[in-house]
């Protein structure tokens, strides 16, 4: 959300700053010419900053140094989009005109906009010869809300807090032209802080509160329906990358990311860590990612993502702190697994460590298994309360590994109480030593046991 809270608050401060500017000319007319009760100008338009002004009208009356004055002003056409903000007028009831200072102690701001307008929304500002400048506007109507705004500029840095409330999000939707694809609906509530130098932004930090958020995307495998969700943040822009921290908690709603469907109202989602976005190369970097599903799953996930071509640049890891069965099961590898012989499994027990996965494949794996049972609903096969480590690839080539489980069903078999050992040499997984498993009366002596690339399409046992 800070890159929709990054384009909004560019848009509604522009008008502020061309006020000034225009402030600016008129302190310069008024000190060529001589004191005036009353005095009025008129300009049909003035161009800067790739902003365009047009019938401008000035009236105001001075006395010493203190002075009121009126702007009123057509239309303002901005660079960005090219979208008109009209009927603009400054009506400043005290205020100063001088070589030193230009200032509106006591003001009100009107204009119209399809996005943000004003109806008297009080205003003051004190800009000094140097370029330092004050600013507070309160009570902006915004995409369908209000907003404040409060800047300090001194020597070209500036700090911006802007607070928001009950924002439309399909009205701001209109002014993000990088999200074409995505259907948004929702209210947000809002408390900024932006940074900057000039006209570079070098920091964002806050914090938002959405409600009633719904969204989907063109082929509706992003979806999100009735969702709440709390997101604080932090963003630093240094040669054109976002470094952005932040922590997000989903309190209710439902959300399919496909395969997968989550439903926040049976408990809280936390989705917090740290992104970097690269503009220039449409890299997004997880450095690393968290989500923390707080009955079922914690996962961590490192990897780099091209967003333009939406696929991985690098492997992804991922560090599984907890995974709780039968929750993980059914809602996060149940939908992945639906044509497949553990599509319909009754599960149990838990289990922590990590995978790499490259191109949709597990190349490289380190489980420890926590009385993880396994049942297969249609009485194919069964495991109870399996218990060890277990993985396999280069990463932990050299590890030995031991599992054991307390009994095991093929079809009519039943295996007694067994234990297995491996060595991980790191393209295959090899029994270390003959291993005796009960079954029936007697048992079954296993001496040699070799699994070659597991986890990938070319996975044999012999």
């Amino acid at each position: 959300m800070q890159y929709v809270q990054y384009k909004l608050s560019c848009l509604v401060l522009l008008l502020p700053r061309y006020v000034l500017f225009l402030l600016l000319i008129v302190s310069t007319w008024f000190h060529a010419t001589t004191l005036q009760i009353r005095s009025s100008i008129s300009i049909d338009r003035v161009e800067g900053y790739g902003v365009v002004l047009d019938g401008i009208t000035v009236t105001f009356d001075t006395w010493k140094s203190r002075s009121s004055y009126q702007i009123h002003i057509k239309s303002v056409l901005l660079p960005d989009n090219k979208r008109h903000i009209k009927n603009i007028a400054l009506v400043c009831q005290e205020g100063t005109l001088s070589e030193q200072e230009i200032s509106c102690t006591k003001g009100n701001l009107s204009f119209e906009d399809s996005l943000a307008r004003a109806n008297s929304a009080p205003i003051n500002f004190n800009r000094k010869k140097n370029g330092n400048l004050s600013l507070q506007v309160h009570s902006i109507l915004l995409a369908e809300g209000y907003a404040s705004f409060n800047v300090e500029m001194q020597q070209g840095k500036w700090r911006a807090n802007v607070n928001s409330n009950n924002l439309s999000l399909s009205k701001l939707q209109k002014v993000l032209p990088d999200l074409p694809q995505l259907s948004l609906a929702g209210n947000i509530k809002s408390e900024l802080t932006l940074i900057g130098n000039n006209t570079t932004i070098r920091a964002i930090n806050g914090e938002a509160v959405i409600t009633d958020l719904t969204f989907t995307n063109e082929e509706s495998t992003f979806v999100g329906e009735g969702v709440t969700a709390k997101i604080t943040f932090e963003s630093n822009h240094t040669n054109r990358i976002w470094d952005n921290n932040f922590s997000t908690t989903f309190f209710s709603g439902e959300l399919y990311f496909d395969p997968v469907f989550i439903d926040a109202n049976i408990a809280p989602k936390d989705v917090f860590g740290r992104i970097k976005w690269a503009i220039d190369t449409n890299q997004i970097e997880l450095a690393p990612l968290h989500f923390e599903d707080q009955q079922a799953l914690h996962l961590i996930i490192s990897t780099s993502i091209d967003y333009k071509q939406k696929k991985t640049i690098t492997p992804a890891l991922l560090n599984i702190e907890y995974a709780a069965f039968p929750e993980t099961y059914e809602t996060y590898l149940q939908p992945f697994l639906l044509d497949s012989n553990l599509a319909n499994l009754q599960t149990s027990g838990s289990l922590v460590g990590s995978i790499v996965i490259d191109d949709a494949i597990v190349t490289q794996a380190n489980l420890k298994l926590q009385r993880l049972s396994v049942e297969d609903k249609q009485k194919r096969f069964a495991l109870t309360k399996l218990d060890g480590e277990i993985g396999w690839g280069n990463r932990h080539f050299g590890s030995e590994y031991a599992i054991e489980f307390d009994s095991a069903n093929i079809y009519k078999f039943r295996l007694g109480q067994s234990r297995f050992s491996f060595y991980n040499q790191g393209e295959s997984l090899v029994l270390n030593q003959a291993a005796s498993v009960p079954i029936l009366d007697g048992a079954i002596i296993i001496e040699s046991f070799l699994v070659d690339h597991p986890g990938t399409k070319d996975q044999s046992i012999s």
